[in-house]
């Protein structure tokens, strides 16, 4: 994971739907920040597609390692954003576990760009951990109501041996990422 620091003109509030208290501000991204994930993205694209298909999917296979290891910090997260009860929440951390210990590839698409908007944690993690079995690099945004996972899941990758940049995480609304998109001629999964 890499860290895209910018100063940030807006802010989203996420709140626990259950008791709508504020839990945190997520700053949202601006095109420039966009553009320098997919170029760090790009950047890193290289070096994690040289590494082959078996040493990415070890490399996946560690970071749900990683993810089990903290499995009650990040169903404590995702119960805070969601409103799910704790054991709900630990369920689905333990299907993510499974799915990128065991990830689906799919073919190479350069830079893909993720979104988790309308997504539970396991379909997101499916839809990343196929991708980066496939040799692409990533750029994700998270539904803006539960975006700690995401982020958390994105620093345990530089512990598990990613290259600087494979995974790209930045907050911004489906209609920004979208437009942006469209500019630059890509394709969201």
């Amino acid at each position: 994971a890499r860290a895209i620091l910018s100063l940030a003109s807006a802010f989203h509030e996420v709140r626990n739907p259950v008791t709508e208290a504020i839990v945190r501000r997520v700053p949202l991204c601006a095109r420039d920040d966009f553009e320098e994930a997919f170029r760090s993205a790009g950047g890193s694209l290289a070096a994690w597609s040289a590494l082959g298909e078996a040493e990415r999917r070890e490399r996946l296979a560690d970071l749900g390692e990683a993810l089990s290891g903290f499995s009650g910090h990040f169903a404590s997260l995702m119960a805070e954003e969601t409103g799910k009860a704790v054991a709900q929440a630990e369920g689905d951390i333990a299907r993510a576990v499974s799915l990128l210990r065991r990830p689906a590839a799919c073919p190479a698409a350069g830079v893909a760009v993720v979104s988790g908007a309308g997504r539970t944690l396991p379909e997101l993690v499916e839809q990343v951990g196929s991708a980066l079995a496939g040799g692409s690099a990533l750029v994700v945004y998270p539904a803006l109501a539960s975006p700690s996972i995401v982020f958390a899941l994105a620093e345990l990758s530089g512990q598990c041996g990613f290259p600087p940049g494979t995974i790209n995480v930045l907050y911004a609304g489906d209609d920004a990422v979208a437009g942006w998109l469209s500019d630059a001629g890509s394709t969201a999964r």
